[in-house]
Parts: C-alpha cells; structure tokens; sequence
C-alpha cells in the first residue's frame, strides 16, 4: 500500500505546508485538497507545484475531489468545470487519480431511476476525464439515501461501462453507513482505486460527522477486520490518512503530519 496524507486533515494550511510537512514526517505521497488549489496556483505554477513534489520526493497519489449536485438544474456543471481545472494540474505533476462526490437529491426519480441517471452523467465526465488521462473514484458517503456504500456505487460503474470509473473507499464512510464485511467484497479489485482510513469515537455511527474523526487505532472502527478485507482484495493502491478533526486541526502543520503518519504506520505495521 502506499501511505499517503490528505491535505482535507490539514485544512487550515496551505498546499505548500501541507508539501513539506508530509516530506518531513515520511509519507512517500500526497493527496491533494482541491480547494487549496487556487489559492496556489495564484502565486504559483503546476511547473512549480510539480517541481515542489519532486523536491520533496512526494508521489501526487490523487486530487480529493469534484461534486455532481443532483440539487442544480446542470448537475454537471461544477464537476465539469473542477474536472478541467484539476486535469490541467494532474496532467502536470504526474497525477493520474481524482475523486468524485454526489450531493443532492432528484426526489422525483426512484432509487433505480437515479443510478441509472447517475450513470447517464458518469459518460462524458469519464470521457472528459479520459482526456486527461485521469480515473474517477466516486466515494459513497454514510448514510447517504443513494450511495451509502460500494453497492450502489457498482451498479453505477456497470452501467455506465467506462474503464476509468471506479471506488474510493473510505473506512469511515463504510462504518456510518453501518455495512457488513460482504459488501466491501463485492469490489473488483481493479476498480478500488484509493482507501481513506480514519477512526471514531464511542458514538452512535448515524450522529457521525466528518468532524469527529480520530486518528486510526484511537477509535471504535472495526479496522482490523476492515484492513484484513484489503488484504483479501490484494489491495496495494493509496492509502490515505483522512482525519478533518477540528482539534488536531489546532497543531502545527508538522505535529499534525507526524500524528498521522505514526498512527497510520503503526497500525499498518502491527495489524496487517
């Protein structure tokens, strides 16, 4: 697996602290944040974001992440638009991976009409993506009424048939949505693109929010039992520690990277 820090724990800092604090704590790779995008490349260039991670020896491991909002009329129109923005980076600093939400409700269409209506809108978007040379992994979301967890997100990549569509699983989504082992099976291993771990505390997982995450090991997540499902998926892509805790929040950038790369280490180390 390949251990990497998300800039969403980070997110009070900048794309830059976020570089040179993963450097420093030893992740070999980076996913990311989106939103801290702009605000560099206003004083920056993708040559010298790509620059910056070769001279921190930091893998570009995905860009976390663009929306479909089912609540617009154009639900595409945001994603399309973030799509272009971050191809043009990824295209530039090596990344071949960027995430993919849905938000939103069509209340209208049932719970079959909106997957096949989602898969409908996943056709130019992977084609666009494509162009870039980039993969889509939508990220089911606890409790969500339609993508609650990798089922709904396998019917979605079946019918759409595109290569480039697969799954970011993240841990703490799959433990809110309250869903046994078997259907994190159900994944093609092919089409488990990128993993988010976190843990949580002693809390009734339907009250969860993203919030109250804790770093992995300090929690109540299954995460042995969920680790030993990657091991049975062979799974040896990203890895991502993924903890927007406002209170780790509060640390200084390198604090805050060294937690997260100690508790993820640790617990890979002992436990898988």
């Amino acid at each position: 697996m390949l251990i990497c820090f998300s800039g969403a724990s980070s997110q009070p800092y900048s794309l830059e602290q976020d570089i040179a604090a993963a450097a420093r704590a030893g992740f070999p790779a980076l996913e990311i944040w989106g939103p801290k995008l702009g605000p560099y490349l206003q004083r920056h260039s993708v040559q010298d974001l790509a620059a910056q991670l070769r001279a921190h020896h930091l893998r570009p491991a995905a860009i976390d992440s663009i929306s479909i909002d089912l609540n617009r009329e154009e639900p595409l129109a945001g994603a399309m638009a973030d799509l272009r923005r971050y191809g043009e980076v990824a295209e530039g600093i090596g990344c071949d991976l960027v995430l993919l939400i849905v938000v939103g409700r069509r209340p209208e269409l049932s719970t079959d009409q909106a997957l096949n209506y989602l898969a409908k809108l996943m056709l130019p978007l992977c084609d666009a993506a494509s162009r870039y040379g980039l993969r889509l992994a939508l990220e089911p979301l606890g409790r969500d009424p339609l993508i609650p967890g990798p089922r709904e997100a396998l019917e979605i990549i079946r019918i759409s048939r595109r290569g480039n569509l697969g799954i970011a699983l993240d841990l703490f989504h799959f433990f809110k949505s309250g869903l046994p082992l078997e259907e994190g099976r159900l994944i093609p291993p092919q089409r488990l693109y990128i993993v988010h771990v976190a843990d949580a505390p002693p809390r009734d997982p339907a009250v969860l929010k993203d919030t109250d995450r804790l770093w992995p090991g300090e929690g109540v997540i299954p995460l042995d039992d969920y680790l030993e499902l990657l091991r049975d998926l062979r799974f040896d892509g990203p890895i991502s520690v993924e903890v927007p805790n406002k209170t780790y929040a509060l640390m200084d950038p390198d604090t805050l990277a060294r937690e997260a790369f100690e508790s993820l280490e640790e617990f890979l180390t002992l436990r898988v």
